[in-house]
């Protein structure tokens, strides 16, 4: 209880770390929840502190807000009862956000068993609006669906647009309806440093290599903790060389029965079914997404190619 005690009394004490404004509203009605959830590292966490900024500029007292990180150490055992214990402990601390109503986010809430029943417990007997963040590799916009029965609505947190990149490296001007040469020119070569550095916020000042490595790093836990570990896939070696297919396909027709032969000539064992729900996984997971050819025939639709797209342009 002490522990819980110095972190809410420390994220109370803490100023809002600096940010890059993101085009999105987290604001829930009471007794809602908005859910977080993305790919790795695009920002989820930044976004609750930019939705808390507007809620203390707007008036609110910052008592009536808590924020906890529940994969911090200091937490101890992550138990089932971790969570009615938080908020027993501030509400002990701040009687007026119980009765006036609270402001609630808890980052990474898939670290905490059996959550989803917390959560529900909450919304049903407690003034609050509750936001909270979780990895994709528990967390998918049809099970935020399920597990909230109506009352929580997924918010899908994507890396930089262009417009979000631009105002993260200090340049200006992006939304102009008819700019003029030169600043079309400004505009074309900051267009075109944003496709190959991608919108992973912290990638934006990297050298090469550094970035590089960086996103190549997200990749891997992707394709390891989101896919491989979540769907307990044993054909690791496939799920790989699919996975580096898929992104060096970006904006490029991709057919799995091209790939599965690609796969076979390299002599890499493997099934369709598997390549067809990795090619699923890898969706779910944030990575990487197909979009069909349009007709009003389904069946047009089910035999063209489909074109594929990673999430984010540095990824590509």
């Amino acid at each position: 209880v002490v522990a819980v005690e110095n972190l809410i009394a420390d994220a109370q004490a803490r100023n809002a770390p600096t940010y890059t404004p993101r085009d999105l509203s987290l604001t829930a009605a009471l007794g809602q929840a908005r859910v977080l959830i993305g790919m790795r590292r695009a920002g989820k966490t930044f976004a609750c502190f930019q939705e808390m900024d507007r809620l203390i500029r707007s008036g609110v007292d910052r008592r009536r807000l808590l924020y906890l990180n529940l994969e911090d150490d200091r937490l101890g055992p992550t138990t089932p009862d971790l969570l009615g214990m938080v908020l027993e402990t501030f509400y002990r601390m701040y009687p007026a956000a119980r009765s006036d109503g609270a402001f609630l986010f808890l980052d990474e809430i898939q670290a905490v068993p059996q959550w989803p029943r917390f959560a529900r417990r909450l919304l049903d007997t407690e003034l609050v609006r509750l936001h909270v963040t979780g990895s994709s590799a528990k967390m998918l916009s049809t099970e935020v669906a399920t597990e909230f029965r109506g009352r929580g609505l997924a918010v899908e947190v994507w890396p930089f647009s262009f417009a979000e990149y631009a105002r993260h490296v200090g340049e200006q001007g992006v939304d102009a309806t008819h700019p003029g040469a030169v600043e079309r020119s400004r505009l074309e070569a900051l267009f075109r440093r944003y496709l190959q550095t991608g919108g992973f916020p912290a990638v934006a000042g990297m050298d090469d290599r550094e970035r590089v490595q960086t996103l190549q790093d997200y990749v891997e836990l992707v394709v390891v903790r989101d896919t491989i570990e979540r769907h307990r896939l044993t054909n690791i070696t496939a799920v790989r060389a699919f996975m580096l297919a898929l992104l060096q396909s970006t904006g490029r027709l991709f057919t799995v029965n091209k790939t599965y032969h690609d796969l076979r000539s390299r002599r890499i064992e493997v099934g369709k079914d598997l390549l067809h729900a990795v090619l699923a996984h890898a969706s779910d997971a944030f990575l990487a997404f197909t979009i069909g050819r349009f007709s009003r025939s389904a069946r047009a639709r089910a035999v063209h190619p489909l074109k594929v797209y990673a999430v984010d342009p540095g990824l590509a």
